[in-house]
């Protein structure tokens, strides 16, 4: 399994260009050119599945991501889970 991330102009690189199946195919496309500039061709096989995300369009996360922290707890993901306003 590898995880890529794109993030500033290689994530809206084909952005309006491209949609769909077609933008999937040409971040998988791009996220292999560049792992075989670094690695060489013969250590980056194709994929045998590829699965595409863009955050910035999940109504739930808006493109935002996290990380743990040194120091922090599970708890501090429960106080971050709360809403924003209580009903």
């Amino acid at each position: 399994m590898l995880l890529a991330l794109h993030a500033g102009r290689a994530a809206k690189r084909h952005d309006g260009v491209l949609s769909g199946a077609d933008a999937d195919a040409a971040a998988v496309a791009a996220t292999l050119r560049m792992l075989r500039s670094i690695f060489g061709e013969a250590a980056v096989p194709e994929p045998t599945q590829s699965m595409t995300t863009r955050w910035e369009d999940e109504p739930f996360s808006r493109g935002v991501y996290s990380h743990v922290a040194v120091g922090a707890s599970s708890a501090d993901y429960d106080v971050m889970a709360e809403p924003l306003v209580k009903i």
